[in-house]
């Protein structure tokens, strides 16, 4: 929502200002999005250089100690893999957020073609992404994935909420190829929407009218 919500409100001001419209009359439409997909990559990178933040100022307090003692491993909450490659795994976690972000930016584009008030376009990115995600785990990955091409136990990498729970080397890449092809789907549906600028200015004038 934090995604969707920043990409809205950076986006709909040029909307509702008629600052869209004037500016597209005067610079290539191109260019303009170009600008667009500038915001998204920004925007995007948000989560992923947070978590980054988090994971340098954890190393500062803990003197980069990555030493886990064998006599609390009966204690560990997550598998020895997390542990033993602690930086692999939240290099992983940080750019399939990165991808997944793209994702949730593409929702908020939509939502801010679709209506003109920001708080609007907020509720109804949110909803979107609720169906989204019900889309594609029940759909995808239970009908399609599950019980057509039986593939078994990928439950926890179809979660586009924003974590993985993978244990093990080989699941990310898992990870990394499903969150691509869910934000290489988003982008290709955005980009095939926003293609025409002369339907994009006579379908947020209609909202207007």
């Amino acid at each position: 929502l934090l995604i969707i919500f920043a990409l809205i409100f950076s986006v709909q001001p040029e909307l509702t200002s008629g600052y869209f419209k004037n500016i597209l009359m005067r610079e290539e439409y191109r260019k303009y999005k170009k600008g667009l997909l500038k915001k998204i990559v920004i925007i995007s990178l948000t989560t992923p250089i947070i978590l980054l933040i988090i994971f340098l100022i954890s190393n500062l307090i803990t003197q980069f100690n990555y030493h886990f003692p064998n006599d609390i491993s009966i204690y560990a909450v997550y598998d020895k893999w997390k542990y033993n490659n602690f930086i692999l795994y939240g290099l992983i976690v940080c750019f399939a957020q990165f991808l997944i972000n793209i994702f949730y930016c593409c929702i908020g584009l939509y939502s801010c073609l679709k209506n003109k008030n920001s708080i609007v376009s907020t509720i109804m990115g949110y909803i979107l992404f609720l169906l989204a995600d019900l889309f594609i785990y029940i759909v995808v990955y239970v009908y399609i994935i599950n019980k057509l091409l039986g593939f078994k136990n990928l439950t926890d990498y179809f979660n586009i909420t924003g974590y993985w729970f993978f244990n093990v080397g080989s699941s990310c890449i898992y990870v990394i190829l499903i969150s691509f092809i869910i934000q290489l789907l988003a982008v290709l549906l955005i980009k095939k929407i926003y293609k025409n600028k002369e339907r994009i200015i006579i379908n947020y004038e209609d909202q207007n009218a």
